[in-house]
């Protein structure tokens, strides 16, 4: 008899559930209808249903913003360059050779200039450097000298006594020195204040001596530091 009881108030309680829903979606169709609205349809429903998932993104967990990860700074950019210099000297280098006397086997050649060669590590971050040039000046860095063999050096000494090193220390002589032309080579120029500010990321400088104040100006002479 509980049972049986029991088993009608069930039956009871859901049909008076279905009852409510039902005048629910009744008045919720009758009253969007009123002021000339259109009633609200399964249709609309399923729509709306429908930009909902999209806005989801995968009908599923709300989509995640996707995170862009930070650019990296000049100085982790330099960082990098300095490892790969580092991995290019142990592999290419030309230690065993004395100043002004290392084969054109033993050098690397510059791209974008002719007939110049540096070091390899010194060739790889100023081809970088002369990249980063020309995406800013629309051309590659302008060049007069790079590595001088020790007869170069000789001749160098005695066309300019006051200028060039004694044969056999000049940095030319180990692939590490570069003349400029103009405009790089102008202190009041832009390009030579981008040089100097941006050159010591690639590993190369205007040493302090050859600055325009300096020991002895050089503004068009720019060394690479081994080890920078």
């Amino acid at each position: 008899m509980l049972a049986q009881r029991s088993e009608g108030s069930q039956r009871a309680s859901r049909s008076s559930e279905r009852t409510s829903l039902e005048d629910s979606t009744t008045v919720a169709d009758t009253t969007v209808g009123e002021g000339g609205a259109a009633p609200v349809t399964g249709e609309d429903i399923e729509r709306a249903m429908e930009q909902f998932a999209i806005q989801r993104g995968d009908y599923g967990e709300i989509a995640s913003a996707v995170v862009t990860p930070a650019p990296a700074t000049p100085q982790e950019l330099a960082a990098e360059r300095r490892v790969r210099a580092a991995t290019l000297l142990a592999q290419c280098g030309s230690s065993s050779y004395s100043n002004g006397r290392i084969p054109s086997s033993a050098m690397t050649s510059l791209s974008f200039a002719s007939g110049h060669m540096l070091r390899c590590d010194a060739a790889a971050m100023f081809e970088e450097l002369s990249a980063a040039y020309a995406q800013r000046f629309g051309s590659s860095i302008p060049m007069t000298d790079s590595y001088r063999s020790y007869g170069q050096q000789v001749s160098t000494r005695a066309a300019k006594p006051g200028l060039a090193a004694v044969p056999g220390t000049s940095n030319h002589g180990w692939g590490l020195a570069v003349d400029l032309a103009a405009p790089a080579s102008s202190p009041g120029s832009a390009q030579y204040k981008w040089l100097r500010a941006n050159a010591p990321l690639f590993g190369w400088d205007n040493p302090s001596w050859a600055r325009p104040g300096g020991s002895k100006p050089e503004p068009w002479h720019f060394e690479y530091a081994a080890g920078w």
